[in-house]
C-alpha cells in the first residue's frame, strides 16, 4: 500500500512538473521532477501493479489513469514543441555560397600532442572535402576528462565517426587522445581544455571556441560540409541544475536560443547541429522552448528511441534519463542512432546518422 501510493505521488509529481511553464523551472525541483517525467510512468505502472496484488484496485485504476494521463502529456507537449514534425525541408543555400573575409587558422595536431597552425582551405576547397551521403556524429561528455581514451578512439572508429562533439574536456584527456590515435582519425579539430571541442574528419570552416557566449562553459562549433549543404556543428554544454543553480541552469538553456547572434562571423544559410550534455530531457519546458525557438528537432524523438536514458550511465549501456541529445533543423535527418558506454564516464556516448534532405 505504501510503495503504491509512493508511486502514485512521484507520478502525480512528475507530471504536474512537466506542465508547468518554463518561467517556473527557476525554482527547485521543478526541473529535477519534470525530468524523471519518463521514468515516472513505468513506476507508476509498478504501483499500479503492487495495488492490484494488495487488492486496492481503486487504487489501481487511479494510478493507471494517471500513467495514461501523463503519457499523453508528453506527447502533446512534443508535438507542441515541434518535436514530431517532419525534417524533410530542403536546407541547401541557394545560389554560391556566401564567402568569408580573409584566411582562418585552425589547429592541427601531429600526433606528438604539439599543435601547428596552418591555414584552412578555402571555400570551394573545404565543401569539395566535405562528406556525402550520411556523416555520423558522436557525443561524449568525457567526466571532467575522466573518460577512457582508447575507448573513445576505438568507438569512433567502429562507428566511422567524422564529426565528435566532446565535453568536459581537459588538457590531461586531450593529450590521452592524441596518444591513443585521435588525431589520426578526426585531424581538424577547435575547442579549449577546459571546456568543449569538435573534433572533425574534414576541414571545420569558420572555426570557434565559443558559438554561444555563455558564461559556464565555452562551446566550440565548426562548420562541415554534407552534400554541399554547410551543417554548423556545436558542441553543447549547459549548467545543470543541481540545487542552488536551478536559474543558472534555465539561463544556460536559453542561451542557446541566441546561436545564431552570438556566433557572429558565420556565413549565412548555415544548419545547425547541436549536439552535447544538454543537462535536460525532453520533458523539461526550458528545452522543449529551444527546440521551438530554433525550429528544430530530436534525433532520438524522430527515431522513435527518446526513451533510451543517458545519464549516470550503468552497466549494459542504460542511463536513467535522456540528458544528451543531438538536435537539428529541418532539411537534416536523422538516419539512425546508436548508443555505447565509455569507461570512466557517467554519460553514455550518443552515435547519431544525419543525411540532409534531397541527398
Amino acid at each position: 500500500m505504501v510503495l503504491s501510493v509512493a508511486c502514485l505521488v512521484l507520478t502525480v509529481a512528475c507530471m504536474v512538473a512537466r506542465l508547468v511553464p518554463d518561467s517556473f523551472d527557476y525554482f527547485a525541483p521543478i526541473p529535477q521532477l519534470a525530468a524523471l517525467a519518463g521514468v515516472s510512468i513505468p513506476i507508476g505502472i509498478t504501483g499500479a501493479v503492487l495495488a492490484f496484488v494488495g487488492r486496492r484496485p481503486a487504487l489501481g485504476m487511479a494510478t493507471v489513469a494517471l500513467v495514461l494521463v501523463s503519457a499523453a502529456c508528453s506527447i502533446f507537449f512534443q508535438s507542441q514543441a515541434g518535436l514530431f514534425r517532419s525534417a524533410d525541408a530542403l536546407v541547401s543555400p541557394s545560389g554560391s555560397v556566401v564567402s568569408r573575409s580573409g584566411q582562418q587558422s585552425l589547429a592541427s595536431d601531429q600526433g606528438d600532442g604539439s599543435h601547428e597552425r596552418f591555414d584552412a582551405l578555402d571555400d570551394a576547397g573545404a565543401w569539395a572535402a566535405g562528406a556525402s551521403g550520411t556523416l555520423s556524429v558522436m557525443t561524449l561528455n568525457t567526466h571532467v576528462g575522466q573518460a577512457d581514451a582508447q575507448e573513445v578512439v576505438s568507438l569512433v572508429r567502429e562507428c566511422d565517426v567524422q564529426v565528435l562533439c566532446l565535453q568536459e574536456m581537459t588538457e590531461a584527456e586531450e593529450r590521452a587522445l592524441v596518444d591513443a590515435g585521435l588525431a589520426d582519425a578526426l585531424p581538424y579539430r577547435v575547442g579549449s581544455a577546459p571546456g568543449d571541442q569538435v573534433w572533425s574528419a574534414y576541414p571545420l570552416v569558420d572555426a570557434t571556441e565559443d558559438a554561444v557566449g555563455y558564461s559556464g562553459s565555452s562551446m566550440a562549433a565548426g562548420t562541415v560540409s554534407l552534400d554541399g549543404v554547410p551543417l554548423r556543428f556545436v558542441s553543447v554544454h549547459t549548467c545543470s541544475p543541481s540545487p542552488g543553480y536551478e536559474a543558472f541552469w534555465n539561463e544556460s538553456l536559453a542561451d542557446l536560443v541566441d546561436v545564431k547572434l552570438s556566433d557572429t562571423g558565420v556565413r549565412e544559410r548555415v544548419s545547425y547541429v547541436l549536439a552535447g550534455d544538454f543537462n535536460a530531457t525532453t520533458d523539461n519546458a526550458s528545452l522543449r522552448g529551444v527546440i521551438q525557438a530554433l525550429d528544430m528537432h530530436d534525433a532520438a524523438v524522430s527515431l522513435g528511441s527518446s526513451y533510451r536514458g543517458t545519464w549516470p550511465a550503468v552497466a549494459g549501456s542504460f542511463g536513467l534519463v535522456a540528458i544528451d541529445h543531438v538536435l537539428m533543423q529541418p532539411g537534416v535527418r536523422a538516419e539512425g542512432v546508436r548508443y555505447a558506454s565509455v569507461e570512466g564516464s557517467d554519460h553514455l556516448a550518443m552515435v547519431v546518422d544525419l543525411s540532409v534532405a534531397g541527398s
